[in-house]
């Protein structure tokens, strides 16, 4: 039995897929976990839009193309055979080349259409436009790069002790 789980995922912990996917395995299902952060672009995004458009190209190159000496179907061909290719690998490597033009050219072309989103939007989401933290007021100890530099000397001492 095949089950989709869309849920939530965490780092740490057992909440959403975490939770749900190994109990499920336990029962024999399969299993296949979407994360929702997955979905958080929609189409009205470029890249979501782009990504979309260039997997249905790569799956309708996939089925019009067949590589010689094959039979239709898993192959490819499976819609129609318009374009026979010498070998699996010459079929693969043009169905990434249609999937990535058809990609790049749909998420150009819709980013350009759509509006940018405001700055404050992206505060967190973008290097520069993202408050950069001070650590001047911190005491010595609450301070990552301290911690940093302690790690890595560590890490060199148990290389050079362990060598």
């Amino acid at each position: 039995m095949n089950i989709l789980s869309i849920q939530s995922w965490v780092a740490a912990g057992h909440v959403g897929n975490a939770a749900a996917i190994f109990p499920l395995q336990r029962l024999g299902a399969e299993v296949m976990a979407i994360h929702t952060a997955q979905l958080s672009n929609h189409p009205g995004h470029g890249a979501f839009t782009g990504l979309l458009v260039g997997t249905m190209g790569a799956l309708a190159h996939h089925g019009l193309t067949l590589p010689l000496g094959d039979t239709a179907g898993i192959h490819g061909g499976w819609i129609a055979i318009l374009h026979r290719y010498p070998s699996d690998m010459a079929q693969n490597f043009w169905t990434a080349i249609f999937a990535f033009t058809i990609n790049l050219v749909v998420t150009v072309v819709v980013s350009r259409m759509s509006a940018p989103r405001p700055e404050p939007e992206l505060a967190g989401l973008v290097y520069s436009l993202t408050p950069k933290p001070v650590e001047a007021d911190k005491a010595w100890y609450q301070r990552p790069t301290v911690w940093a530099l302690a790690v890595l000397a560590l890490a060199v001492v148990l290389n050079i002790v362990f060598a």
